[in-house]
């Protein structure tokens, strides 16, 4: 809690959207720069929406916030209200605001990391044959 939106890669049951994953994973890593901070985390607990719709041939990807008393639970077998951190749905409402006014740029976003690849791959190539 208090560290971000959570950039979800998949649930119990299945990995999402590589590519879309890695467009909001872009955006926010824009957005880290506004020190807006993001994590990235497969949600193990159970199966959701995405995985259904990603079945049925939707491109998915997801996003959450971190639960405070998951489920009611609390400390101690007590049951409580679940809570969340403010700062970390503002930073859920910015990603998706600036994911939804990216998209025009998606292509372009999500071919970052190829170029970085090949940007790599270029200068490795380049130190294997100066040795």
């Amino acid at each position: 809690m208090g560290q971000g939106v959570i950039i979800r890669v998949g649930d119990r049951t299945s990995i999402f959207d590589s590519r879309a994953t890695r467009y909001l994973t872009e955006i926010a890593s824009d957005l880290r720069k506004e020190g807006r901070p993001f994590q990235r985390a497969l949600m193990s607990g159970g199966t959701c929406e995405a995985t259904a719709y990603q079945e049925f041939g939707f491109t998915t990807c997801a996003v959450c916030v971190a639960l405070g008393n998951y489920h009611n639970c609390a400390p101690k077998n007590r049951i409580r209200a679940e809570f969340v951190s403010i700062a970390d749905a503002l930073s859920m409402v910015r990603l998706l605001t600036e994911a939804a006014r990216q998209m025009p740029h998606f292509n372009k976003i999500t071919e970052r990391l190829p170029r970085r690849l090949n940007t790599y791959l270029q200068e490795a190539k380049r130190g294997l044959i100066a040795r």
